[in-house]
């Protein structure tokens, strides 16, 4: 039942966050405003989960592990947010796309401290669920997290993992805006401003080109950073790639074509060129033997 209950509650808060996204308040005044759903909602939500008792450990462990981060995930998010764009320096898109790097660097060292439930959340973990997402799980373990900030209704592996999805969605806000920086800076020059190629194809073709090429490494010693790749390529057939990883998300989401269809096109197309020069130059194979 409590899941019923955390859908109606989250979709309450979606809502209620994108009306607050239009309002035409102060930073702070709409992060109040903010706050004060997210907060409210979480405390509705525990209310429920205090009077109601988990009816099996599975319904305990999905609430700890699932529902409760999704809510606190938000409210770290929105504070985390408040103060990334607060701290923001004036002057150019270097001096701006260093301090996103430096505040998101942040962000990695305080993942790092917390590694080992990193990477179990990473990889899917399930073995260790009783003794992160129960009430009843051996608080003596060295196995746990020490926590000083905490909530009533959570355990402290539930709401680390609240802080590493509020991280992720600091990470595509961050990834979007150095994108929004490239392009900029790109299209501020005028010799770069000149489209001599312009791409006629379907954007999700290119982003399966682009993600081909950087993740052979071959791109600048493969010292180039996916996001500035993107910016840059994109430029130079005058299309928006996007966010990256939203990109990859949608390659591997199709359905009814390959994953990889527009590669797999290249390469078919490539052997066959090949294929049609050596039938008009039959000789072209006894010479590469040297023969």
């Amino acid at each position: 039942m409590i899941k019923e209950i955390s859908d109606q509650l989250y979709a309450k808060l979606k809502d209620g966050l994108v009306v607050l996204s239009k309002d035409d308040f102060s930073p702070h005044i709409k992060l109040r405003d903010q706050l004060a759903l997210i907060r409210g909602l979480i405390s509705e939500l525990c209310s429920y989960a205090s009077n109601h008792p988990f009816s099996d450990i599975s319904e305990e462990v999905e609430f700890h592990k699932v529902i409760f981060p999704g809510f606190k995930s938000q409210l770290i998010y929105y504070v985390e947010l408040y103060n990334l764009k607060l701290g923001l320096p004036l002057g150019g898109s270097s001096s701006a796309m260093e301090y996103y790097k430096k505040y998101f660097s942040g962000c990695l060292e305080d993942i790092e401290r917390f590694s080992f439930i990193y990477n179990y959340r990473k990889l899917g973990g399930k073995e260790l669920d009783q003794l992160y997402f129960t009430a009843l799980g051996d608080q003596s373990s060295a196995l746990l997290p020490v926590m000083a900030e905490l909530d009533e209704c959570s355990t402290a592996a539930g709401y680390l993992y609240a802080k590493f999805m509020a991280y992720e969605l600091l990470y595509d806000f961050i990834s979007c805006e150095v994108g929004k920086l490239f392009r900029s800076a790109a299209f501020d020059n005028p010799a770069e401003n000149c489209q001599k190629f312009k791409w006629t194809g379907k954007t999700i073709d290119l982003i399966e080109v682009a993600h081909g090429l950087h993740l052979q490494g071959e791109v600048g010693k493969g010292q180039v950073g996916i996001v500035e790749f993107f910016a840059a390529f994109g430029n130079f057939f005058g299309v928006d790639l996007g966010i990256p990883k939203k990109g990859l998300d949608n390659l591997m989401d199709r359905k009814t074509v390959g994953r990889t269809r527009f590669t797999d096109r290249m390469r078919q197309s490539l052997h066959g060129k090949m294929d049609e020069l050596e039938r008009y130059d039959p000789g072209r194979a006894a010479r590469k033997m040297g023969l």
